[in-house]
């Protein structure tokens, strides 16, 4: 199956070996520790699960194995640049319209032995088949390099780097330093005693310029701050966005639920 540029590998075969089924919060914190972002999501709406099934039984046994895979979905960010390029009827929508008609695609994390068989792309397929609401979005920082999103069915927005993101690359520039090291703290260690304070009053101002990163920033070291704000160094991000019938959806722009 092609999708646009991604051919989707997928073992259909092996794909019949898993239960696909809904899930807890404990489901997914039992393989977020394979996660780039090992956190657990600020909401869960949803989670959705892929078991491998036992030999010679039908179903899956959760008592006594993890998921191979899960899929969790969240509540929408209330400040989010791609929507007015994916839904410009969104553009002016207020905190409980979005809560009503958006969700996110907030993690899909595969158990590296289970890892090239398709399940991630089999997740959001199957979620995206019947959705809590209409639109689903999901930002992810590696989609370029895999990009199963993109192979379930998800339309791919490219956006250019932040105001604050340009401006951290630029302040780093200014003190002399390679945004690439510093980002990856290679310098900080380098430059110290030289520098700390003003690179960690750059990575300050960055942090201090988003809601999503603003809380707790004083309180978190430098390198875990220029660690947060390693995204900069992408020339674009990637947001994968899908939008179905609202016959298709079980919660339509009318009949929202409250965030978490």
């Amino acid at each position: 199956m092609t999708t646009g540029r991604v051919t989707v590998r997928g073992n259909r075969a092996l794909l019949a070996n898993f239960s696909f089924i809904s899930g807890g919060r404990s489901d997914l914190r039992s393989l977020l520790r394979f996660h780039y972002r090992a956190a657990m999501p600020a909401t869960v709406a949803l989670v959705l699960c892929a078991f491998e099934r036992e030999r010679g039984g039908e179903g899956a046994s959760r008592a006594r194995s993890e998921p191979a895979a899960v899929l969790c979905v969240s509540y929408p960010v209330l400040n989010a640049p791609w929507r007015a390029v994916a839904w410009p009827e969104l553009l002016n929508a207020d905190a409980r319209t979005l809560n009503a008609c958006v969700r996110c695609i907030s993690r899909v994390v595969v158990d590296p032995r289970y890892r090239g068989i398709g399940l991630s792309s089999e997740l959001v397929r199957r979620y995206l088949r019947t959705p809590i609401t209409v639109y689903t979005e999901s930002l992810a920082a590696m989609g370029g390099a895999c990009p199963f999103l993109r192979a379930a069915g998800m339309r791919e927005i490219e956006l250019k780097r932040s105001a604050r993101d340009e401006r951290l690359l630029r302040d780093l520039r200014r003190l002399g330093l390679n945004p690439a090291r510093a980002l990856c703290g290679v310098q900080v260690v380098e430059h110290r005693v030289r520098l700390g304070r003003k690179v960690r009053a750059c990575a300050l101002r960055w942090a201090k310029a988003s809601k999503a990163t603003a809380r707790g920033a004083e309180t978190r070291t430098t390198t875990e701050l220029l660690q947060e704000a390693c995204g900069a160094l992408r020339p674009t991000r990637l947001v994968y966005v899908h939008t179905s019938g609202a016959s298709e959806s079980n919660t339509s722009i009318n009949q929202g639920e409250g965030g978490e």
